[in-house]
């Protein structure tokens, strides 16, 4: 995923404000909205919760709010790499 989010996507989305101060990168909440819908999760809660449960017990990502938001805005990077 990392390779071609570096490669594919547009300099205005990978170099947005603030990108510094995020808990986990484009590329890992592009990751784990893959794995959601590769795994049948059909909606961005499930899919939170799953990946808080599974992938990340210790709690290390974002809020739900801010996951949604993320998964929202990067809709468009999501299907280059599909």
């Amino acid at each position: 995923v990392s390779n071609i989010y570096h490669n594919c996507v547009p300099d205005k989305i990978k170099n947005r404000r603030n990108t510094d101060q995020l808990k986990q990168r484009d590329t890992v909440i592009i990751a784990c909205v893959i794995w959601g819908i590769i795994n049948g999760y059909t909606s961005q809660r499930a899919t939170y919760r799953a990946v808080c449960s599974v992938l990340f017990p210790n709690g290390d990502f974002p809020s739900r709010s801010r996951f949604t938001r993320l998964s929202s805005n990067l809709a468009y990077t999501i299907k280059i790499i599909r």
